[in-house]
């Protein structure tokens, strides 16, 4: 897992009050539009590393 997989990840578990808020966090600080944010979330949560990695998350 690169650790670009990572901080989506990271960043996909966070608390938003606002959809739009994790959108413009992904593009700012990941440089993924919100598409291509959820598309490397998606891919990246059916590696078996990830479960290692962020459990939480993943459960």
């Amino acid at each position: 897992m690169t650790d670009n997989e990572k901080a989506a990840l990271t960043l996909a578990a966070k608390h938003y009050r606002y959809p739009a808020a994790r959108d413009t966090h992904a593009l700012e600080r990941l440089g993924m539009t919100p598409v291509r944010f959820a598309q490397v979330v998606d891919a990246t949560s059916s590696i078996s590393g990830a479960v290692v990695a962020t459990p939480a998350t993943l459960r």
